[in-house]
């Protein structure tokens, strides 16, 4: 089956080190992106980059806590500097702890929220820049539900599209998505 190209492109990816996000990068690579994949795990990393690299294009590793501002914006740094440029950033990291909503800590759910939804702001906007000077890019979030949310810079469009109403659109989604998890697991629940 021929896939689309990617000859030339640069794509850094969030948990690309195991499960859906090593899926990412490989697939990624077999359209012939070079891939930086990004996790906290230096020993998984290494065995992620030894098995990717059968494929051909460039991969390496970055290890990295997406919970961190300042290794986000290393991150995409670095990435830049081993390939020249970032064309595709994939947001995949995150985390879950299995735990019911009414079981979890405050300090749970900083860290998962953290892990899955501040840092894939931080990275994008550590991305920014970049993809704006090149004039392209696309900005990637993998959910656990197989859904694939993209931003594309073409023409200037993501500007327009996405900056007046981010803050409250985000808002809303995520309250949707809280409570349609803690409806789940009320539904769910054996304790009466």
């Amino acid at each position: 089956m021929e896939r689309f190209n990617l000859t030339g492109k640069v794509a850094l990816v969030t948990g690309g080190n195991g499960g859906t996000g090593a899926g990412i990068a490989r697939g990624l690579l077999e359209c012939g992106a070079a891939v930086v994949i990004a996790g906290r795990n230096v020993e998984k990393n290494k065995a992620m980059v030894a098995e990717l690299q059968t494929l051909g294009p460039p991969v390496s590793a970055i290890t990295m806590d997406v919970t961190e501002e300042r290794q986000c914006q290393a991150a995409v740094r670095e990435t830049v500097q081993r390939h020249g440029r970032l064309d595709i950033l994939v947001n995949n990291a995150g985390i879950n702890n299995g735990k019911p909503p009414q079981d979890l800590s405050l300090a749970e759910w900083h860290q998962i929220m953290n892990t899955n939804l501040t840092s894939a702001f931080m990275l994008s906007q550590a991305a920014y820049p970049e993809m704006e000077k090149a004039g392209v890019g696309k900005i990637i979030k993998y959910r656990l539900n197989g859904v694939i949310s993209c931003v594309t810079r073409n023409a200037g469009l993501w500007r327009e599209q996405s900056h007046p109403v981010w803050g409250g659109h985000a808002r809303r989604r995520g309250r949707r998505t809280i409570f349609r998890s803690i409806r789940f697991f009320l539904a769910t629940s054996t304790q009466t």
